[in-house]
């Protein structure tokens, strides 16, 4: 990656969103102008290893930190990354990516996004919060995780939702054992054809956007446009691979 193809910034802080999420925050030389909703390359060196990869930014485009949200795994690059010391340098491409606002085709919207795939609808979220809300924009948004500690972002978007008004969170959890189902208060099992209708008035007014890893996306898929009848121009799927 050449210069002309990214920016230099360092490492400001970290973060654990949720049981084995973090979310690493950088600061640009200068801020790096994106769209709410698309990725970028993160390339650095550690202990003289050349590393990169690309992520979804978490972050609002308003802000000039940068950050980065991801499962810490056991793979090298992610043992790298989590090592860094802070202000270590690292440089970031030039964003890119159609999982915008822009893409879509109403004024209704709707997110399914499981687990990690949460991370563009943070930034969305984020640059709702940061712009004021979009006029007339009604966005339902669908987060399936295994357990409670695994939802990343939680009370962050659930405080932006009670601000901007006219969003709506639903969690689901999968995993839950007998004993733990009566402490919980959201949905529980995967989200299916049921549990869209019961939560979108007319689920063929909506514009969907579905986001994680390629199981569910496909089950998403399935859902949309099989079940509910839902035209393939009015789905966009991002999917993450990797985590």
């Amino acid at each position: 990656m050449s210069e002309e193809e990214g920016h230099i910034a360092r490492l400001v802080a970290k973060k654990e969103e949720a049981k084995g999420i973090a979310t690493f925050s950088f600061l640009p030389e200068e801020k790096i102008d994106f769209k709410a909703g698309q990725f970028a390359f993160l390339e650095f060196e550690f202990e003289g290893k050349p590393y990169q990869k690309h992520f979804t930014i978490s972050s609002s485009p308003e802000r000039k930190r940068i950050e980065f949200s991801t499962i810490i795994t056991d793979s090298e690059f992610k043992q790298a990354l989590n090592k860094l010391p802070m202000e270590h340098q690292v440089k970031i491409s030039n964003p890119t990516g159609d999982f915008t606002l822009d893409s879509r085709k109403s004024e209704k919207i709707a997110f399914l996004a499981g687990g990690i795939g949460i991370t563009p609808v943070r930034s969305i979220m984020e640059f709702f919060e940061d712009k004021g809300r979009i006029k007339g924009l009604e966005t339902v948004i669908f987060h399936s995780n295994r357990k409670p500690e695994k939802i990343a972002f939680r009370q962050e978007l659930e405080e932006i939702a009670a601000k901007t008004g006219n969003i709506q969170i639903v969690h689901t959890l999968t995993d839950l054992a007998e004993h733990e189902k009566s402490k919980w208060q959201g949905e529980t099992g995967f989200i299916d054809r049921q549990m869209i209708k019961r939560y979108l008035v007319n689920e063929q007014d909506y514009f969907f956007y579905v986001s994680g890893p390629p199981t569910f996306n496909e089950a998403m898929r399935k859902i949309l446009l099989q079940e509910l009848g839902i035209r393939e121009e009015m789905v966009l799927i991002e999917t993450f691979t990797g985590y």
